[in-house]
């Protein structure tokens, strides 16, 4: 029998019966792929938490038709430390909400993957709430690179057209979105890879900046790749914080 192994976040799951889950998980060789795990939920032999959501495990498994078959699986991390901090916990449960609605099954991205990895890796470190948003801003500026999109920034204006993805000096129509001054820094420094002069204390640039970044980015994706990534979905009080005025 031939078996594989790979390393893998889980991204999803659903428990089913008395003791068993069915999983989604982003592999380092083999992308998105699902499988069912009897009994892990009763289990004193294996760990639960090898299945928990946004946990990094080493898997073993065979293919038996057109189904996965998991033979063995030990945690790599569980970030623990991401999970102590309800904000944190938040913006790593955007990491995987994101990953849930983009990827597709069995379609192997090592740059996503490494990606998400070293994100998560700096999540679980101590450090500012800013720095955390920021690491929320690059990584899905990062998923619109990785997507072939492209926004230009040749223009100092302060008008941003989805359609066209660039800045205008003057409002065209009610398409155009509106952009604070610190905001548009943001969307400038992501752009040519000056993410640490972002975590400055002096440029005035705050969280709720930080934040409406991140919805344009959003509603960017939406535009351009059709793809809903809820975020709000994972962030408590987002309505009442102004990330979610412009959708």
């Amino acid at each position: 029998m031939n078996y594989l192994e790979c390393e893998g976040i889980v991204i999803n799951k659903k428990d089913y019966g008395e003791a068993d889950r069915y999983v989604d998980v982003f592999t380092n060789k083999y992308g998105k792929i699902s499988f069912g795990v009897k009994q892990i939920r009763k289990s004193q032999k294996r760990e639960a938490t090898s299945t928990d959501i946004m946990t990094v495990s080493k898997f073993i498994f065979y293919k038996k038709n057109d189904k996965i078959i998991v033979s063995n699986f030990t945690v790599i991390d569980s970030y623990v430390e991401i999970r102590e901090s309800i904000e944190n916990f938040e913006i790593g449960l955007c990491i995987i909400g994101i990953l849930n609605n983009i990827l597709m099954a069995d379609e192997p991205n090592a740059k996503i993957y490494n990606i998400t990895k070293k994100t998560l890796d700096v999540l679980k470190l101590e450090g500012s709430q800013k720095r955390n948003y920021l690491l929320l801003a690059y990584y899905i500026y990062f998923f619109i690179k990785n997507e072939g999109l492209k926004y230009d920034i040749s223009s100092d204006g302060l008008y941003f057209s989805l359609e066209n993805s660039r800045f205008y000096k003057n409002k065209q129509s009610n398409n155009f979105i509106s952009i604070p001054n610190n905001v548009r820094e943001i969307m400038n420094k992501l752009y040519t890879n000056q993410v640490r002069e972002l975590l400055s204390e002096s440029n005035g640039i705050t969280i709720d900046d930080i934040k409406e970044a991140i919805n344009i980015f959003e509603r960017y994706i939406k535009f351009h790749l059709e793809i809903n990534l809820f975020l709000k979905n994972y962030l408590m009080g987002v309505e009442n914080d102004g990330y979610c005025k412009n959708n």
